[in-house]
This record gives C-alpha cells, structure tokens and sequence, in this order.
C-alpha cells in the first residue's frame, strides 16, 4: 500500500496537472468531487496571483492574466504550505513568457507588486529615530552597521515601474507616462502602518544596498560616491532615518557580536 506521503503527493501532482488526470486510485463515484476541488484549487491560486499583481493584469487584461496565471501554476505550483508566499517566481516567469515579450517593463512591475506584497505582509518593528542613531555614535559614524527594517524591498528597472504602479493605483496621477524616460531604483519598506515606494537615485541606491548587505555605513558612503562625487551625503542619510529604513545601528564589532548570538 502506498504510503500517506506518496498519495498526497500523487493526489496534489493530480489537482495542478495541465489536464485533468485523476489518481489511479479514485474511484468513478470521487471524480467528480475531485474535479470540484481541483477546479476550487485552480481558481483559489489565480485570483491569489491576480491579487498580488494587479497592476500587472491591468496591463495585460483578464484573459491573458488567467491564462498566464494557470500556465505559471501547472509549471510552478506551490512550495509552501502558506498562500501568501506564492508568486514570488511570477516576474521571472513573465520575462521568460514569448506572449509578453512585447511589453518589456511587465515583468519588473510585477516585481514592484511583489516587493510591495511582501513589505506589506512583513514583521513589524518600530524604525530607527535620530535620538536611537545618536546613542550609537561614540564610535566613529564610518564604523556603523544598520540593521534594515523586515519589510525592506529593494527593486531596480531601467524603466519607470514607479509611475505606471502608480497610475494604477486608487487616486493615482493621471499622467501619460514615457516608461524610457528614467531607470528606476525603488525602496519598498513599511515602517510604520503603510508600504512607501520610495525612489532613488543610482547614487543613493548604491548606498541603500550596500547597508543593506550589511556594509559599514564608511565603505557605502565611498561606494555611493564612487557612483557619483556629487553625491549628498547629509541630505541623503536624513532622508534614509525620515523614510524608517533601519530598526537599529551599532559599531561594526559590536554588530558582529550581536549577529553570532542570534
């Protein structure tokens, strides 16, 4: 007798298949009944997905979205036992999509979509203040390393996926946008009740990735100045605490004593 582990496995294989194939082990009288719910599981992880990206189907229209929606969950169905982790391959899975190919920039809003879904769903944490950042000063700043907040989102495009996600929003401008115009380099975070999808520039996005990698605030300093010399050091940090980027700071050594406890 097959074991618990195999036929659920067969039984999960059998509900996401491209066509519907019953398990060997169904008998006439469960087939319907299996087909009912491979159908409710279908239809549940589509407007899963179309709830995540809908800027996304948006752009694309209804009937592309399902079936784009029912190609991705017979070749990628889920991993997790948790719905809100499903479609974290979806961008890749459009960029990879020949019937897409003509809208170059929908894979990178959906990875916006993505970013924004996550930092929406992430843990709460109460966001670095200047008072908390001047505790933590004695040592020289260089030598400070951020913690980033858990909703943190990194998303760069070399199109302006900001502003189409924009317009696409509830009360969003309604502005023509020239999706060339500008490449995009986008900080998703939640500091507090809302997600911010804020924008950078390639300088200042240089120095948010390399905090966010964990660098020593000295090392992305000299790496956002590489970027550009013209950078602006004051304005930049003041905007990175306002925008609740960071939950604490700490001397490099220090930090690394804190991350080999946890």
């Amino acid at each position: 007798m097959m074991a618990l582990y195999g036929l659920q496995e067969q039984f999960a294989r059998a509900v996401l298949a491209a066509s519907p194939q019953a398990c060997p082990w169904l008998t006439p009288a469960s087939e319907p009944f299996f087909d009912i719910h491979r159908n409710n599981t279908r239809v549940l992880l589509r407007e899963a997905l179309g709830g995540v990206f809908p800027v996304a189907r948006m752009l694309v229209g209804d009937d592309f979205f399902a079936h784009t929606a029912r190609m991705f969950i017979t070749q990628m169905p889920p991993r997790s036992p948790v719905l809100l982790d499903y479609g974290r391959d979806f961008p890749d899975f459009l960029d990879a999509l020949p019937a897409s190919a003509g809208i170059s920039y929908l894979g990178d809003v959906a990875r916006l979509e993505w970013a924004v879904h996550r930092a929406y769903h992430a843990a709460n944490a109460e966001p670095l203040e200047a008072a908390g950042l001047a505790a933590a000063l004695p040592s020289p700043p260089a030598d400070l390393v951020f913690t980033t907040h858990p909703s943190l989102m990194l998303v760069r495009s070399p199109f302006a996926v900001d502003q189409i996600w924009r317009i696409h929003q509830e009360g969003g401008p309604a502005t023509e946008v020239r999706i060339e115009d500008r490449a995009a380099y986008l900080v998703v975070v939640r500091p507090r009740r809302t997600v911010e999808v804020l924008s950078f520039d390639a300088a200042g996005f240089v120095v948010v990735e390399a905090l966010v990698r964990g660098e020593p605030l000295g090392q992305a300093l000299d790496a956002g100045l590489s970027a550009s010399p013209a950078l602006a050091i004051e304005r930049l940090l003041a905007n990175l605490l306002t925008a609740g980027l960071f939950t604490s700071a700490a001397p490099v050594g220090v930090a690394e004593q804190a991350d080999s406890h946890d």
